[in-house]
């Protein structure tokens, strides 16, 4: 029979299935295949087959069972596994050139040539005569106390002679002259040159793994500990072994034992 046992070899389940029900009555199944008291190689083949076809599902599961590991006090677990894989590439390129190149000139003069002269003269020339004659009277007459008319005559004519000349001649004369001869001469020449050349490359290659693992497990507390561990007893009490040697027996035997 072409099927995995995991705890029995194929030996050691005939040992097993022959001395436990040798003594029963092949099934009909059986003796399909039986020609002349004997079952070819063939034929064996073809009945493991057709155990196969009605059990192999059950055993399956049933090993399956067998085979899981868990902690029999804690009925409840729950595990989680997240993996993420990736990669973050990235490529920045600057690259250029500046240039900046000129040049500045200013020539100039700046001249100022010139004479400034002031010349002036003035001339003050004549004669001032003044001549004439002065008369004078003089009244010395005496009057009585509140009387308008004079106690005498006396009366006194004075003549008087003013000759008077006066001659200016004035010259007076200013001269100024100035000179002025400046000239100013300016030359600036700037040449600027600049020449910038950015070059940058930068490339990033990041591959990464997140993993998550997320796991909790215990008891959900409407069993005791005690009643888990009675029914783990009780589990264990059954064997998968047996089992199959059981769907075996009730597919290749009758329940009735030959003399």
């Amino acid at each position: 029979m072409l099927y995995d046992f995991h705890f029995a070899t194929l030996p050691q389940l005939d040992v097993l299935f022959f001395t436990s029900y040798s003594g029963r009555t092949i099934s009909p199944i059986v003796n399909y295949h039986v020609s002349d008291d004997e079952i070819t190689t063939a034929e064996m083949e073809k009945l493991s087959a057709e155990i196969l076809a009605v059990y192999k599902q059950k055993w399956d599961k049933l090993k399956a069972v067998a085979l899981l590991e868990y902690d029999p006090i804690h009925n409840f677990k729950d595990v989680m596994h997240e993996e993420i894989v990736g990669t973050d590439d990235k490529t920045v390129d600057n690259t250029g050139t500046q240039s900046n190149t000129g040049t500045q000139k200013n020539d100039g003069t700046i001249e100022n040539t010139g004479t400034q002269g002031l010349d002036s003269t003035k001339l003050n020339t004549g004669t001032q005569t003044n001549d004439g004659t002065l008369s004078r009277t003089l009244n010395d007459k005496i009057y009585g106390f509140n009387s308008s008319n004079a106690a005498g005559e006396n009366d006194h004519i004075t003549a008087e002679t003013t000759h008077s000349a006066r001659e200016d001649d004035l010259t007076e004369t200013f001269s100024s002259e100035r000179t002025d001869n400046l000239s100013e001469e300016q030359s600036f020449t700037r040449t600027d040159n600049l020449t910038r050349t950015d070059a940058l490359k930068e490339t990033t290659d990041d591959d990464y793994t997140k993993t998550r693992d997320y796991d909790r497990y215990g008891n959900i507390g409407n069993i005791t500990y005690q009643s888990m561990l009675k029914q783990e007893i009780e589990l264990w009490q059954w064997s998968f072994i047996r089992q199959v040697l059981e769907d075996v027996r009730d597919f290749c035997t009758l329940q009735i034992y030959s003399n």
